[in-house]
């Protein structure tokens, strides 16, 4: 249910900016570097500082995760809520990044061992 409705919400968050998203990529790039920084480099300095203080591997990993991954259903239904469309535009953002940073951990995992 929860993986359904967090569909919904971006799916909702994607068609009502459809417009801006094809037409104006450029609005996107505040939002991709926020983004980017928030899952990438602080996930990289969780696995830095965790590594240093002797963490194992697959706590690291637990770690980065858990540091990395925001709300962004939740964020999305309220911005589309309380505000315009336009507002939520970060949500799916956010989202976009998260994939592609989940995909680097698998690439990751798997040059680890």
């Amino acid at each position: 249910m929860v993986n359904w409705g967090f569909f919904l919400v971006i799916y909702t968050i994607v068609g009502l900016n459809r417009d801006i998203l094809l037409e104006e990529p450029g609005t996107l790039l505040p939002a991709a570097a926020v983004a980017f920084v928030a899952t990438f480099v602080l996930s990289d300095v969780v696995n830095r500082i965790s590594k240093y203080f002797g963490v194992g591997k697959a706590d690291r990993i637990s770690l980065m995760l858990l540091v990395t991954r925001k709300n962004g259903g939740a964020a999305g239904a309220i911005a589309l809520i309380f505000f315009n469309a336009t507002a939520a535009i970060p949500v799916a953002v956010m989202t976009a990044v998260s994939v592609l940073h989940f995909v680097w951990l698998n690439w990751w995992v798997k040059r680890m061992r």
